[in-house]
């Protein structure tokens, strides 16, 4: 990682062969880190919620990163910035992920002290809440989440 970077908490990974993209944030620092060459140059962007990331994720098109206590943002850097307030949750915002829903861009996220995944639609103009659901395991912390294209689990 960056030396900058030195409280990383979320992480994307683009394997867009023949080059993979890796991002971090850092919830004592405001910018993005990213690397195209496994962390021989590094360089950042502004990051729409400051220090208060955690989770992040790509859709293909934009980022999505999580913003404490209960918020996300929907971003390109240097461009648009969507935030949206998720009033269903109680609890700070911790894991996020996206993933693909009925044609539109599915959003999961968790909180820290909370066995609950909460799920929400992205239609291209409104967030849509679905429902949460509990993990089966127990656990006092939660940090992270992410969705596995290839058997459709988190």
């Amino acid at each position: 990682m960056s030396p900058n970077n030195n409280s990383a908490y979320g992480i994307i990974v683009i394997d867009d062969y023949p080059i993979m993209t890796l991002y971090f944030n850092d919830y004592t620092n405001t910018n993005i880190f990213y690397t195209e060459d496994l962390g021989m140059t590094w360089i950042t962007f502004s990051n729409p919620a400051g220090t208060n990331s955690r989770g992040m994720d790509h859709d293909g098109s934009y980022f999505w990163i999580s913003h404490v206590p209960n918020g996300i943002h929907r971003f390109q850097p240097g461009g648009v910035d969507d935030y949206m307030e998720l009033s269903e949750i109680s609890g700070q915002i911790s894991g996020l992920t996206v993933f693909p829903y009925e044609g539109d861009t599915g959003i999961a996220v968790t909180t820290q002290f909370s066995s609950n995944i909460y799920m929400y639609r992205w239609n291209g103009t409104d967030l849509v809440y679905l429902n949460y659901g509990t993990i089966p395991q127990s656990g006092v912390w939660s940090l992270g989440l992410t969705y596995n294209s290839l058997d459709g689990n988190f």
